[in-house]
């Protein structure tokens, strides 16, 4: 099983990626989706 994880930042599309994850959780693919991680850093 391969995980993908999606990294965005706050103003892109979030639905988009809800749909894509969801997309791939129904093919047997597990995914997460990270928050614009580097923010914590600045």
């Amino acid at each position: 099983m391969s995980k993908i994880i999606f990294v965005q930042r706050e103003s892109e599309d979030r639905l988009g990626v809800m749909i894509l994850s969801s997309y791939l959780k129904s093919k047997g693919c597990d995914s997460e989706i990270v928050i614009d991680p580097y923010k914590k850093i600045k």
